[in-house]
């Protein structure tokens, strides 16, 4: 019989497992970045499992990006709040 294909999650494990040598690699205040970005891949398994992608790689990344431009919203959303009120006084 021939062998199936694992599932996004399983593949998305491996190639997280995959990429302990580059964490390792890393100083140890990285690795917690490092630690996020795994994260990240992992809140969007449903995302990536509907991609249908080749390469794990992209949704891993994709998910970061939007993580991080999710955060940068929120970042300038509060300076504008802050601008706002300075203004004031």
């Amino acid at each position: 019989m021939g062998r199936t294909i694992p599932s996004y999650r399983t593949a998305l494990e491996m190639e997280i497992r995959s990429l302990k040598p580059i964490r390792e690699g890393l100083k140890k205040e990285d690795r917690k970045h490092f630690d996020n970005i795994m994260l990240y891949s992992r809140m969007h398994n449903d995302a990536g499992s509907l991609s249908a992608r080749m390469f794990i790689l992209e949704p891993l990344f994709l998910s970061s990006l939007i993580e991080h431009d999710k955060t940068l919203e929120g970042l300038e959303r509060d300076l504008e709040r802050i601008k706002k009120r300075a203004k004031k006084c």
